[in-house]
């Protein structure tokens, strides 16, 4: 074969060695003479020179191939398995064997490597092959002919630690024998540079023979999970917590593959490192915290397992890059199973997460990879692997790990605010970049969306979360960036919700502080955040921010870089200004307010001083002009009717005389009335019934209306029965009943009785007819005054809608619990029998249902009957206008209607919503009115 096609023929060999190594052999077996005699030739001594006859006697081919065949035999290795077959006797023989070299195989050796290096030395071309060469051909054809075979039978079992071993230990001894003839009949022979460069060539290739040869994917996953197992352990990960001052027991006994498991979150910061709160007690950690024993003894073994891990050829960045998978596995786990859920008034959860990835986290990281480093035959410099800077990059890392966490928990947080507010103090280092900021609030928006915005939650939950959201955010990001994004939605949806008013203006109205000053239990029916954030912060952010315009303000700042186009953070957007800005006009709220403030207003209360302290930081945040109806209001009740009332009473001979006893007062059958004058252009509509009242009010009510002409002589009285409160007293034959009632459901009562001028006798029966007949008063209003009656134990039915006085209550009945019974009758026996006190509280809650409903309805017809008067102007501008929405309708009825339309948007919606029924108008898409015109239908 010609030289160039050797040359080549190497060249592929070592690319394809699968293909080629099989046919790798020495020369053909000489005889024993020629054997002997080629040996015994002096061209074989290095020390002798050969004679010129010696040189013509053997060509020199004849001497190279007989020095080859007889390297290359002592060289070659046995055909046995030494992964499966380690026994320590053939192991001993195969290292005996090549500790004392023969004779004739060390000057064979000899003479090939020195002819060899003498034709590299004269720089020629090099004719005959390196015998180092050929050993590592050859080691790699034993390999896979006779150990990658067992080799691979080393992956079984579920025990991913012991798997590693048994490779580990499998490639350790296979490389040591490979290595071995080498070391002790190759190298020798060579300067020390190139045994050097020699063995360091030979272990590349059996490094990269190992890699080639075993499954890289089975190898990837055992390390992974034998380095997570581990790592757990380690730092900490799912065990529990132990005292700094306590002194630390060692764990039971694990093996390096034990599969733990996070146990379930029991104390703060669950780990068995130390679980400060403060600077001061990091600082005194490390004199007292002492690591677990087992944790000693699986880091240690570990760290062994890697050195040696790199020197069978498996480390190198393959391991690096696993470990730092399973590193970046292991922070993500150690933030979420210690911080999750865990809430700290000192804020201590920062400086524990530092201290640990500075102290535990790094710690374990470069003694890992010091131990790569360690077992790796050849390696650059990695001294600068980890430095102060990837330290301070971990941290980073796990305070955005954190960060993450708390965007997940950031709807509970807000739920519970006022024990989990130090939680939201975690997200400030997160929400520094765009990015961040971005997620955190498209994230809280879809979990709102989600979890809130639903039409199965209610308003008051709404509008709570919503105050909650203000004071979380506020606290997060000052500027009101953030929860200018995320309120959008929640305001968005509020103002669809008709309830909302209402909500506000009660919550705003609600009682917080008793008699005494001290703090009301909330009300889980009432938004009594409402009052408490107009109190607290009423007079501090009442002064309302002009923004830009505001040329004396010296602490001016523009608008945040990531502020929408619309964004305007008012200095005094508190929680107040927020729910007020719901709404696009303030007369929406006012309206509300005036209503809510009627209904307190006309209750018999003692004081209205939280009325008045209410009004009063309204009148900050709207001005003077805005509730002059609320002021006018609060006037004709606290002073106006008292004086009036007071002069009436006198002046028409009202009120009792001075030497009157009680006694006497409680036996004349006089009732004693007491009027409230309300200003009828500055009070909202009132829900009032119509019926007659007894003779005796109506008497006395003709009196008091002729004392107010006489004190007011421009104005008129109008009575509104159905408002007001009655102290009623009824004299039984076995009971008294005294109590307070409505005034509908005095004259129901007063109906029973017989003779006007005495209430001794009320035996009479009646039905439901005959008192809405005598009464002028709906039978609705009847049937719920007289199961309020059949509630208390003064009325009986006898039959079903005909009632009579129950004079004597059945045997058995306690006269003091009369008022928590009710008496039942059949048409056929009339029979009494008692009911439970939830059946009587059923039976008023009925009754007063079924007042409101009465008065809706009549509100409701009140208010048609008002908007009907603009009928024809919502029809003609329909008609010349064409179609319009809602709001361009409002504006087009306050420019044309003499005054203003007084009507708010929802009342005319409703109004819109009849004459589509009725078929005057139609509802195009958009929410576009539009009339009907002739033709259609």
């Amino acid at each position: 074969m010609p030289a160039t096609m050797a040359g080549r023929k190497r060249v592929f060999d070592s690319v394809f060695p699968s293909s080629c190594l099989k046919d790798l052999a020495p020369t053909p077996v000489l005889s024993q003479t020629e054997f002997d005699r080629s040996v015994r030739d002096p061209i074989f001594s290095p020390t002798l020179r050969p004679a010129p006859e010696a040189l013509t006697t053997y060509p020199e081919h004849v001497i190279w191939d007989r020095a080859w065949h007889a390297a290359t035999s002592f060289l070659t290795l046995p055909e046995r398995d030494f992964v499966e077959r380690r026994d320590r006797r053939d192991l001993d023989a195969f290292a005996a064997a090549y500790n004392k070299v023969p004779r004739d195989a060390f000057e064979s050796i000899r003479y090939v490597i020195l002819k060899h290096q003498e034709e590299r030395a004269r720089e020629q071309k090099t004719e005959h092959e390196n015998l180092v060469e050929w050993y590592t051909n050859h080691v790699r054809g034993h390999f896979l002919a006779h150990s990658k075979a067992p080799l691979l039978r080393q992956f079984y079992g579920e025990d991913a630690g012991q798997v590693l071993l048994r490779i580990r230990n499998s490639l350790d001894m296979i490389q040591s024998v490979y290595i071995y003839p080498l070391m002790q009949c190759l190298l020798p022979h060579l300067t020390s540079f190139e045994a050097k460069l020699s063995k360091s060539n030979f272990q590349r290739d059996l490094h990269a023979l190992a890699a080639y040869a075993l499954p890289q994917t089975e190898i990837e996953v055992l390390l992974t999970r034998f380095l997570s197992n581990c790592s757990r352990k380690i730092l900490g990960i799912g065990d529990e917590e132990f005292e700094l001052s306590a002194q630390i027991s060692p764990y039971p006994q694990h093996d390096l593959d034990t599969e733990m498991q996070p146990a379930v979150p029991q104390v703060t910061y669950r780990s068995y490192y130390p679980s400060c709160v403060s600077m001061s007690e990091l600082d005194e950690a490390n004199d007292i915290f002492v690591e677990p024993n087992d944790v000693k003894q699986i880091r240690n073994e570990l760290l062994a397992l890697m050195k040696t891990w790199s020197s069978v050829g498996l480390g190198g960045d393959k391991a690096r890059k696993i470990f730092a998978a399973v590193l970046d596995q292991m922070l993500t786990e150690f933030v979420n199973w210690s911080y999750a859920g865990i809430d700290d008034d000192e804020s201590g959860v920062l400086p524990h997460l530092r201290y640990w990835i500075e102290n535990v986290f790094s710690r374990y990281a470069v003694q890992f990879l010091n131990a790569l480093r360690s077992g790796e035959t050849v390696f650059f410099d990695r001294s600068s692997e980890i430095n102060l800077s990837d330290v301070q990059n971990w941290q980073e890392m796990a305070l955005t790990r954190l960060g993450a966490l708390r965007v997940e928990e950031l709807f509970e947080i807000v739920m519970d605010w006022d024990s989990t507010k130090s939680r939201i103090d975690d997200l400030k280092y997160y929400i520094t970049n765009p990015s961040t900021r971005t997620y955190l609030t498209s994230n809280f928006i879809a979990v709102l969306s989600s979890r809130l915005l639903q039409p199965g939650v209610s308003t008051l939950h709404i509008l709570r979360l919503y105050i909650s959201i203000i004071r979380a955010f506020r606290r997060l990001d000052p500027k009101g960036v953030l929860l200018d994004r995320v309120a959008r939605p929640v305001r968005r949806y509020l103002r669809d919700r008709e309830d909302t008013v209402k909500v506000i203006a009660t919550g705003l109205f609600s009682d917080v502080e008793d008699v005494e000053g001290e703090p009301l239990p909330p009300d889980a029916e009432v938004l009594n955040e409402a009052a408490s954030e107009l109190k607290e912060h009423g007079i501090d952010n009442a002064k309302e921010d002009e923004g830009d315009t505001d040329w004396n303000n010296l602490n001016w700042v523009p608008d945040p870089i990531d502020a929408a186009s619309d964004y305007r953070k008012s200095k005094n957007f508190d929680v107040i200004g927020s729910l007020m800005s719901l709404f696009e006009s303030k007369d929406t709220i006012v309206k509300e307010l005036q209503t809510m403030l009627s209904d307190r207003l006309l209750k018999n209360r003692k004081d209205f001083n939280q009325e008045t302290t209410v009004l009063e930081l309204l009148k900050i945040r709207f001005g003077e002009s805005v509730l002059q109806s609320c002021s006018v209001m609060l006037r004709d009740i606290k002073r106006e009717s008292i004086n009036i009332n007071q002069t009436i009473r006198q002046e028409q001979g009202l009120e009792p005389s001075k030497n009157e006893t009680d006694r006497e007062i409680s036996s004349t059958s006089q009732p004693d009335l007491h009027a409230k004058i309300l200003s009828h252009l500055f009070w909202p509509t009132l829900q009032d019934q119509t019926f007659k009242v007894p003779m005796q009010i109506m008497a006395q009510q003709h009196l008091y209306e002729k004392g107010f002409s006489a004190l007011k002589q421009s104005r008129n009285l109008t009575w509104l029965n159905a408002l007001g409160q009655v102290e009623i007293e009824l004299e039984l034959k076995d009971r008294c009943f005294r109590g307070e009632v409505t005034p509908w459901e005095a004259s129901v009562i007063h109906a029973f009785d017989s003779d006007p001028a005495t209430t001794s006798n009320l035996s009479i029966s009646r039905t439901v007819e005959d008192l809405a007949t005598e009464l002028e008063m709906s039978p609705l209003l009847v049937r719920s005054a007289c199961k309020l009656w059949l509630s208390k134990s003064i009325l009986t039915e006898t039959t079903p809608d005909t009632y009579e006085v129950l004079e004597t209550l059945p045997d058995g009945t306690d006269a003091a619990h009369a008022t928590s019974t009710i008496t039942t009758a059949t048409p056929n026996h009339p029979t009494s029998g008692s009911l439970s006190s939830s059946s009587a509280a059923a039976a008023i809650a009925a009754a007063e249902t079924a007042a409101s409903l009465a008065a809706h309805s009549a509100s409701e017809s009140l208010l048609q009957q008002k908007m009907a008067v603009y009928h024809q102007f919502i029809l003609s501008l329909l008609t010349n206008q064409g179609a319009m929405p809602l709001p361009r309708i409002v504006m087009m009825l306050g420019m044309v209607v003499p005054g203003g339309f007084p009507f708010s948007n929802e009342e005319l919606k409703d109004f819109l919503g009849r004459m589509v029924r009725d078929g005057e108008v139609e509802m195009g898409g958009g929410g576009v009115y539009k009339a009907v015109t002739m033709g259609q239908s």
